[in-house]
């Protein structure tokens, strides 16, 4: 009984310090800092590897804004099956089911060169 009441006073005591170093009149604001995500550089077309990995973790939603295109690139198959356009290639690959072991083989040509993209999906 004794032992408590010594332990019940020196946590009290404890607690009345730390109150009383506390600063009063401000306000304490905790704000959050914002997480900073780096884009990768972009490559030029002659620097570019002929064969690109896009490894796309859980819930990530924009498939398509990960893969990147020089300005003259366009995706002309998925799968080795041939896409008529841009347009219908970023609507294949955002109706991709997203599944752990998926993944996607996008051939990207260009006027000077084609190279192959393996995007892995989780």
């Amino acid at each position: 009984m004794l032992l408590f009441r010594s332990m019940t006073l020196g946590l009290l005591g404890a607690c009345v310090v730390l109150l009383a170093r506390l600063p009063l009149g401000r306000p304490v604001v905790v704000a959050p800092r914002p997480l900073a995500v780096a884009a990768a550089p972009r490559m030029e077309a002659a620097a570019r590897p002929s064969i690109q990995i896009v490894d796309v973790g859980p819930g990530v939603e924009d498939v398509v804004g990960l893969i990147q295109l020089a300005p003259d690139e366009q995706v002309v198959a998925i799968d080795d099956r041939a896409v008529p356009s841009t347009l219908v290639a970023g609507a294949v690959i955002a109706a991709h089911p997203r599944r752990a072991g998926a993944f996607l083989d996008l051939t990207v040509a260009s006027a000077a060169a084609s190279r192959r993209v393996l995007v892995l999906l989780h």
